[in-house]
């Protein structure tokens, strides 16, 4: 009896430590993409994960693009097939400036540089954003 309590005790150490761990494992992880995607100044902070959802808080890249939080929302089955169910993004500001040629965001000029386009999740939910544009 004392082996399994002692088992059970080890087991569950375990997983709480897992469990407080995982937001700091994560951020490095998003992090480290984000440096390779060209997005090495980024900030931000996991606030949390769990089982169906994670939120991350005061994003920053750069000084054009800050999100106060985003939320993203899943099932672990969608997780293990690469997709996501819903992302909620909050308080998002993105600067840009007005030129000759159109409007720029460069900030975001990393993520247009490379990759396929596609985000992985079925809805994205935009929640108190704003855009600023500088002009000549």
């Amino acid at each position: 009896m004392k082996t399994l309590i002692a088992a059970f005790a080890l087991i569950a150490t375990a997983i709480l430590a897992a469990y407080i761990a995982l937001p700091h494992l994560a951020e490095n992880r998003i992090r480290a993409a984000l440096a390779k995607a060209g997005f090495g100044d980024a900030e931000l902070t996991v606030e949390s994960i769990g089982w169906r959802q994670a939120s991350i808080i005061n994003v920053r890249i750069g000084d054009g693009l800050t999100i106060a939080g985003v939320t993203a929302r899943y099932a672990p089955g969608e997780v293990i097939d690469g997709r996501l169910g819903e992302l909620i993004v909050t308080r998002l500001t993105l600067r840009g400036v007005v030129r000759g040629d159109g409007v720029a965001f460069p900030s975001l000029d990393p993520f247009f540089a490379g990759g396929d386009g596609v985000i992985p999740f079925d809805s994205i939910v935009l929640r108190d954003c704003r855009v600023e544009l500088a002009t000549p």
